[in-house]
């Protein structure tokens, strides 16, 4: 009752031989129940107790039938989205910058440089001429250091594979045995490879930043997983308990009528900079990687803009 549960073996009127579960001579009882959720009510269809049949000596079971409506799975499909990574290739971002270079002229001879229609013409310029991901998931390439030798020794190792299962014979063993090998081999020069790469790039200073160590209070560097999770957590636990001194400004702030300075081109351009190649898109879907591309002509379109944001204080749609 607490749990609004109900006695499933009271819905149906059946013949006491269907509804006793335990019978030893005269001795006969109902011990065993099934209960189900009110909601669930209307899927059950039937619930007896199976004669002939025992669970143990004198015990008989008790089975219930559900009428249960199965959803098909459907197909999940990702987030398409525009191949900016090709703009690498320098072929492909010349034509990307001399397309987007012209629009941007054209813009500005006929006065209207709008931002939501200057990155609204960047986003299907890149998508006609970069295409776009088939929002498909790819199992099986989680590893990075996956490339086209592994995938065709592999390929040709499930092949042997399946010749040798329709055809025992010793040829296609051998054949089997071969490709098995030549694939383990290919996985290990891949990885081996990969991981050259990986120590090449820790000598660098980005690389050095990407692989910081974690430590423990006096600076000794930890290595057993059991140690870094308790650092970790002792570290959470002193950041969101413990009170910082709090000072209170009492005199009176200072307004500055003064007008700001305008942004600069070398600003933007120092700005670009900073900024990371490969990140995520913000909400004009258009990565840093397209006004560096664009070159001084993006640097000058985005000066001209942000300088009319802080005119206007008014941020683009």
């Amino acid at each position: 009752m607490s749990h609004s549960l109900r006695i499933v073996n009271t819905f149906f009127k059946k013949a006491e031989r269907h509804r006793i579960t335990y019978k030893s001579r005269d001795a006969e009882s109902k011990i065993d129940y099934i209960l189900c959720r009110m909601s669930d009510r209307g899927s059950i269809k039937d619930c007896k107790v199976i004669l002939g049949e025992s669970v143990t000596s004198q015990h008989r079971p008790l089975v219930c039938t559900l009428g249960m409506s199965v959803t098909p799975r459907r197909k999940v499909i990702g987030v398409q989205r525009t191949k900016w990574w090709k703009l690498a290739d320098k072929d492909t971002q010349s034509q990307f910058v001399a397309a987007a270079r012209d629009k941007l002229q054209q813009s500005e001879r006929e006065g209207n440089r709008s931002f939501e229609e200057v990155t609204e013409y960047l986003r299907k310029l890149g998508e006609r001429l970069l295409g776009r991901t088939s929002g498909k998931c790819k199992p099986g390439k989680k590893t990075w250091w996956w490339n086209d030798e592994v995938q065709e020794s592999l390929k040709r190792k499930k092949e042997a594979k399946k010749i040798l299962d329709m055809e025992n014979n010793d040829e296609n063993k051998e054949v089997y045995k071969l490709a098995k090998k030549e694939a383990k081999k290919s996985v290990a020069r891949a990885k081996a490879r990969a991981y050259q790469v990986l120590y090449e790039d820790m000598g660098t200073i980005d690389g050095q930043k990407r692989t910081k160590l974690t430590k423990d209070e006096k600076g000794n560097v930890l290595v057993e997983n059991a140690e870094i999770l308790k650092r970790w957590q002792e570290y959470f636990s002193k950041l969101m308990n413990e009170e910082n001194p709090r000072k209170s400004r009492k005199e009176t702030q200072r307004v500055v009528e003064k007008r700001p300075s305008e942004i600069t081109s070398e600003e933007v351009e120092n700005a670009m900079k900073m900024m990371k190649n490969g990140k995520a898109v913000g909400p004009d879907n258009l990565p840093v990687e397209v006004w560096k591309s664009l070159g001084i002509t993006g640097i000058e379109y985005l000066k001209q803009e942000l300088n009319k944001i802080m005119e206007e204080e008014k941020i683009p749609e």
